[in-house]
């Protein structure tokens, strides 16, 4: 009988164990399941703030570009008018030097011996006549004289490079400043913050020496 009832206390220690060791390994399954779940979630939940954030620095870089396109296309226009300006007025200066210097092609007796390829050659005089000067550019498959300057355009290509240069070079400037007077800020306002706890040390400081009144005179 003994020996009946330990092998019955062995066995119902055995099972009581076993279901013990059963449930701490459901227990282990259903931790391990809800851990997933939460970093999948947390997974997830990153990877739409990074969508989120990708999407807005999309709709920043889109706004900024946009504005540079504007700036460049509004600047272009005065670009163009300068650059016209200052191009007509030395196509002008260059034919009143020519027309200027006209006698000096007859005193060397060159007028009739003058072709087109002499012209254009880097070797030639510069004291051509303008008369000379427009009969050959207004030769057949030349251009109109009076429009003979539009060629000396900078490319548009070239331009606009050189805008968005300057306008990125300009925000750069900009944002520089914005920082520094961002530190200065700061230093200011710690600078003052250090001050007004010096200032309230020292009437801290002072304050027991108020409380006892004045000292006794001998």
């Amino acid at each position: 009988r003994i020996l009946w009832r330990m092998l019955a206390s062995v066995w119902c220690l055995c099972s009581v164990l076993f279901s013990i060791r059963r449930k701490h390994h459901a227990a282990d399954v259903v931790r391990s399941f809800c851990t997933e779940i939460m970093e999948q979630k947390r997974l997830r939940t990153s990877v739409r703030r990074l969508v989120l954030r990708v999407k807005l620095l999309q709709q920043q870089v889109r706004k900024f570009l946009a504005r540079k396109h504007s700036w460049c296309q509004s600047v272009t226009k005065t670009w163009i008018q300068v650059e016209d300006y200052y191009l007509q007025a030395h196509y002008a200066r260059s034919l009143r030097f020519r027309s200027n210097n006209a006698d000096d092609d007859t005193d060397l007796g060159t007028s009739g011996r003058v072709s087109a390829g002499a012209l254009h050659s880097p070797h030639s005089s510069p004291r051509i006549s303008a008369s000379r000067a427009r009969r050959t550019i207004c030769a057949p498959g030349r251009s109109n004289p009076s429009e003979i300057w539009k060629a000396l355009r900078i490319p548009p290509t070239y331009r606009k490079f050189m805008l968005g240069r300057w306008y990125m070079a300009q925000v750069r400037k900009s944002v520089r400043i914005i920082q520094q007077w961002t530190d200065i800020t700061v230093i200011a306002k710690t600078s003052h913050n250090d001050l007004k706890r010096f200032v309230h040390l020292c009437d801290e400081a002072e304050d027991p020496l108020r409380g006892r009144g004045k000292a006794p005179e001998p």
